[in-house]
């Protein structure tokens, strides 16, 4: 039986019946289809005690179908990423400053794109001082740049004095977290535990907002 007899031998609007009986609202509504022991059951449990015979077909005519209420298309919100080399890097607010207190986890830092901390974290002072980089989600064009980059990545994992010692696994996840969520969800074991994959991965999807690193300067 379909939902806008039920709604009629009922006096229930049409929404109403779907939500009550789990179908998916949209704007055709009217017209889904419910299992007739089911839809008869309800006529009956929203009559009282008063019995309804199915409604045949071709007695009703169909309602015009309900107005569905405009839904605003909700944007996601653009995140901004930053990254620094102190794992849980805490930055508190003064009082003199309007934005809050930022709080890294596991080296990263995400906020809205046009936050009042995205635009304190991105100041010169800032970066340069402190050393935080935001994470852009695009390779350097300039290949010595990116050689560069590649060459700071393998200095995070490789901490020890000498090229024979093992890698740092706080320095390689530190790095495995410039990729977002999905790109680390992506990692294979290979680029996961091989300083070399994991490292030619990062070097081709993401760079910072500096030209240098170490000194910290464009």
């Amino acid at each position: 039986m379909q939902v806008y007899k039920i709604a009629k031998a009922t006096g229930k609007a049409n929404h109403e019946v779907a939500a009550d009986l789990g179908v998916e609202i949209s704007a055709s509504v009217h017209l889904a289809s419910v299992d007739d022991v089911a839809a008869n059951a309800y006529i009956n449990a929203n009559k009282g005690d008063e019995q309804v015979d199915e409604v045949q077909a071709d007695a009703v005519e169909p309602e015009a179908p309900e107005v569905a209420e405009e839904i605003a298309e909700v944007k996601p919100v653009a995140k901004a990423r930053f990254w620094s080399r102190v794992k849980a890097h805490y930055l508190q607010s003064s009082p003199a400053e309007r934005r809050g207190d930022i709080q890294f986890n596991d080296w990263v830092y995400e906020t809205d794109e046009g936050s009042v901390e995205a635009d304190w974290l991105r100041k010169t002072a800032v970066r340069d001082r402190i050393g935080i980089r935001e994470l852009k989600p695009e390779r350097y064009d300039d290949p010595e740049v990116n050689i560069a980059f590649r060459q700071y990545l393998w200095g995070l994992i490789h901490t020890g004095h000498d090229r024979t010692d093992p890698p740092s696994r706080e320095g390689r996840d530190s790095v495995v977290a410039m990729l977002t969520k999905d790109e680390q969800a992506d990692l294979t074991i290979v680029e996961r535990n091989s300083p070399k994959d994991l490292i030619a991965r990062v070097g081709s999807s993401v760079s910072f907002n500096v030209q240098a690193f170490e000194t910290g300067v464009q």
